[in-house]
């Protein structure tokens, strides 16, 4: 429609639409910009209206089921019925869509939300549906922005009812709503909304535990990769999973967090993984799997629910074109549950990928539960019994070594560095010995001077000694590393005790 410059309002008493035909409103220089109305639509449901920059399509009425699809350009405005309802047709929202109350999808029908877009007033990536939205099998909420994206969507609902076959998909997602309900086979997923592969890893990815190695043979040695540290926040996980290595390697998974007031059900799927590669993809791993963070009043579900974070395979086979898998993410659950709900029996799924046979499974990632009535609180790692390989590679450096270390030692069973107490239960070896010889202190000393006895040994054969170490603070430690001599061959143990 190419508009009049006299006129900025175009009304129809009918609109009928058919066969694949677009209908625009060209450019226009009013200053109001352009309206269109239509008091009656017909069509076949595959015909699509486009409302452009300062352009206004509002349809008020009471009930809406639009026979066709719809492109809202950014700068475009589209108000529907506080009863709408979306039939083998999609919504395309990259300007502002309006006067929604209650959606329901069906039979393929689609919301695509985009960056730009919004509802009502609220600002780009927020939108709100006060009332009760329903998605039915073969339709979907999308929100659409490139891979590991520093912008999170903000979904606000009343109630979201995803039925089996239905989902709501995205990378990085922040849902809001009074009650959620997914059903058996429906989808809350992020999955594969991740960093993509050679940006973060040089094996199977990390993040809520370290990634897997591929396999070894004539001619390659990747099983003697070096695996990526796992990162995030068991409490608090908000990143995105790490892509695996290799050109073709697999995607992280996405973040998602999710706030419910009153009640959540899990029969179905929320899922923040990193899919398996499919095919020959030329050695590339698997990603990790992502985040996900829900906080709910009421938490239950069914056998039939899974919450997963999971890793991703990477090519799997046996020798040279084995590669390894991705670790898992990390999942945090809050929840008040009552007695009137039963206990939540679904899945969690935090393991690392499958692998062939010769290459390396990632790790689990972790799972966090804290019932917040009875502060009863739980982290559970499960990697359904993929097993690292025997340990080939040194256990790198991370964070700052704790340096005990004194620049004069002495045969004392114990001495202080920086408030940190050290404590030996039996004195250093002396037999026929100088007296500078097997301190204790040379159990923390790093220097490796050229002297052959500059180790600790202690004078005990036939008795256990311990040795203490009291921390004056919190540490966070990662790597415990203990070097046995050879020539006098100890068996230990390391354990912790609260004090």
């Amino acid at each position: 429609i190419l508009p009049e410059l006299s006129e900025s309002f175009q009304a129809f008493e009918e609109l009928q639409i058919y066969g694949n035909a677009h209908l625009a409103i060209g450019p226009t220089s009013a200053p109001a910009g352009e309206s269109l109305y239509f008091l009656h639509m017909i069509g076949d449901r595959t015909g699509v209206v486009h409302v452009g920059p300062n352009q206004v399509m509002d349809l008020e009425r009471s009930f809406i089921d639009t026979p066709f699809s719809t492109y809202i350009y950014s700068g475009g405005y589209m108000g529907l019925a506080p009863n709408t309802e979306l039939q083998h047709v999609f919504v395309h929202v990259e300007g502002v869509l309006d006067l929604i109350v209650n959606l329901t999808l069906v039979h393929g029908g689609e919301l695509r939300l985009f960056q730009t877009g919004s509802t009502g007033d609220l600002p780009r990536l927020n939108y709100r549906i006060n009332g009760t939205t329903v998605i039915k099998a073969g339709s979907k909420i999308n929100a659409s922005e490139p891979f590991a994206h520093a912008d999170q969507y903000k979904l606000q609902f009343g109630h979201l009812i995803v039925e089996g076959g239905g989902e709501v998909h995205g990378k990085n997602l922040h849902i809001q709503a009074n009650v959620v309900l997914v059903d058996d086979g429906g989808y809350i997923d992020v999955s594969d909304g991740g960093y993509l592969s050679r940006t973060r890893s040089s094996s199977g990815a990390s993040h809520g535990g370290v990634g897997g190695r591929g396999g070894c043979g004539p001619g390659y040695v990747s099983c003697r990769l070096v695996r990526n540290s796992p990162y995030g926040n068991i409490h608090d996980p908000v990143m995105h999973g790490s892509g695996g290595g290799g050109a073709h390697g697999g995607i992280g998974g996405g973040i998602l967090r999710l706030d419910v007031l009153d009640l959540l059900v899990v029969d179905g799927y929320i899922r923040a993984n990193s899919l398996d590669l499919a095919g020959d993809r030329a050695g590339g791993s698997g990603g990790s799997g992502g985040s996900i963070y829900i906080r709910a009043g009421n938490f239950t579900g069914g056998h039939t629910g899974a919450i997963q974070a999971t890793g991703g395979a990477g090519q799997l086979g046996s020798g040279r074109g084995a590669s390894g898998s991705g670790a898992g993410g990390r999942v945090a659950l809050y929840h008040s549950t009552v007695d009137q709900h039963p206990p939540y029996r679904g899945r969690y799924d935090t393991q690392g990928g499958p692998v062939g046979t010769t290459a390396e499974a990632g790790a689990s990632g972790t799972v966090f539960i804290h019932h917040e009535t009875t502060n009863r609180k739980t982290l559970r790692v499960d990697n359904r019994g993929r097993a690292p390989k025997v340990e080939t590679a040194a256990i790198h450096n991370s964070g700052t070594r704790l340096d005990l270390t004194i620049s004069s030692p002495t045969r004392a069973t114990s001495f202080t560095k920086n408030g940190i107490r050290v404590t030996s239960s039996c004195a250093p070896y002396n037999r026929y010995t100088p007296s500078s010889h097997y301190l204790l202190p040379y159990l923390f000393d790093h220097t490796f001077g050229p002297a052959a006895d500059e180790y600790f040994r202690s004078n005990s054969y036939r008795t256990s000694c311990h040795i203490s170490i009291e921390l004056n603070q919190t540490y966070f430690v990662n790597n415990v590393r203990i070097f046995p001599t050879a020539s006098a061959r100890t068996r230990f143990k390391v354990g912790a005790v609260e004090m």
